[in-house]
């Protein structure tokens, strides 16, 4: 893992438990400073949660965690259903013997972390489901935007909407 993903997994858990809360303006400097890196890969951790929809640009080198709201979750769970559902497109008609397997593989440990009402299980395998169905489109940008698209729904749950069951129907 590259230091920029270390910065950008860092400031996204940071997100999911509100240790920058929705509307906190957030700076290079002062994350770089917190996480004692220096502020290039801030930097670049920071473009990528605005890119992907956590972070509003205030235009000062930061910007502002994004407030929560109805119309933001439903747009990411649109954005991500849109994307992966292209992506079981592909992997369906396309996919190998060994990428079919692993993805049921961990959509069945999934399954199962959903029915003991594990939650750390549930978004272990629910992570590794939906990055293996990504990387098994063989489109190295079909994947980026899956990866992001999941980032995005995941933190916006964990932050938003933390006592939501897990459902298995």
């Amino acid at each position: 893992m590259s230091l920029s993903e270390h910065v950008y997994d860092s400031i996204r858990d940071a997100i999911i438990s509100r240790r920058l809360a929705p509307g906190d303006r957030v700076t290079e400097a002062k994350l770089a400073s917190e996480l004692e890196v220096s502020k290039t890969p801030v930097r670049e951790a920071l473009l990528r949660l605005e890119y992907i929809g956590l972070i509003e640009a205030d235009g000062m080198r930061g910007g502002r965690i994004v407030v929560p709201s109805v119309q933001s979750i439903r747009c990411a769970y649109e954005t991500r259903s849109g994307v992966e559902c292209q992506g079981a497109r592909i992997v369906a008609g396309a996919g190998d013997d060994g990428d079919i397997g692993r993805i049921r593989k961990f959509a069945d440990r999934c399954l199962e972390a959903a029915e003991r009402g594990d939650r750390v299980g549930f978004r272990e395998y629910d992570r590794k489901f939906h990055l293996a169905l990504a990387d098994a489109t063989d489109n190295p940008l079909l994947s980026k935007l899956i990866h992001d698209a999941f980032d995005l729904t995941s933190t916006l749950r964990q932050r938003d909407v933390p006592a939501a069951r897990v459902r298995t129907q």
